[in-house]
């Protein structure tokens, strides 16, 4: 590398990496992550989902054993 670069220290490419690597954290947290979350949530709740159904029974199951603990039943 020094032949084509003999300009370039080794701090000045250890920096230029960090700038890199920074400019890649700031796109991915501003830009890529929030879109992959909006199209995972809207893949889920557009289409029937089977982890949907499964969350409400469990909401059911939860209700039903909160209304059983508040009525002084035991199991």
């Amino acid at each position: 590398m020094l032949e084509y670069t003999p300009w370039l220290t080794f701090w000045m490419f250890v920096l230029f990496l960090g700038v890199v690597t920074i400019i890649t954290m700031v796109v991915m947290y501003k830009f890529i992550l929030p879109a992959v979350w909006v199209f995972r949530q809207k893949q889920m709740f557009q289409h029937e989902s089977e982890l949907l159904d499964r969350i409400g029974i469990l909401e059911e199951k939860i209700d039903l054993l909160l209304k059983e603990g508040n009525n002084g039943k035991s199991r």
